[in-house]
């Protein structure tokens, strides 16, 4: 009986060892590639969103790919250039508005293409509207961010 017991291990153990080995063989570059591409797509967002809370406009222009973005309108279907969606902020910011916390919260994140990420998630805000109400909204929202040489930079935005 003693004997089963330690035979039952070491069997159990190099069932184990060898799923260890395993798990680290084929498609494991492309599961650590997923993550490397996801963790970047994630930061560009986190690092736009932070503009964003400190009203720098132009300090988000840096995460978005001007060429290629756009903001759309989840419930009209309009879609905006990154210039002319700044220049709304801009407005805003200028009237008086404030944020005083802007999160993504809730985020999954979607391999699109080897170079592409999708990123959806609730955009937690706060802050100040220009009449000087205070406000706190959430909202479905989704980005595409692409990959342009080595830069993460978003490509679209849906909310």
């Amino acid at each position: 009986m003693n004997f089963h017991k330690k035979k039952s291990f070491i069997l159990i153990s190099m069932l184990l060892i060898s799923l260890v080995i395993l798990s680290g063989c084929g498609g494991g570059s492309s599961s650590t590639e997923t993550e490397n591409a996801t963790l970047k797509a994630m930061s560009t967002v986190n690092s736009a969103l932070k503009e964003f809370e400190q009203e720098n406009t132009d300090g988000v222009k840096e995460y978005a790919h001007n060429d290629t973005f756009r903001h759309v309108s989840a419930s009209t279907g309009d879609e905006l250039t990154l210039n002319t969606y700044l220049s709304i902020y801009d407005q805003i910011f200028a009237a008086g508005a404030e944020y005083d916390r802007m999160d993504l919260e809730d985020t999954t994140t979607e391999l699109v293409a080897s170079d592409e990420v999708k990123i959806t998630g609730v955009a937690k805000l706060t802050g100040t509207d220009v009449n000087g109400d205070p406000f706190d909204e959430s909202f479905s929202v989704e980005f595409r961010v692409k990959n342009f040489g080595g830069t993460w930079l978003i490509t679209k935005m849906v909310d």
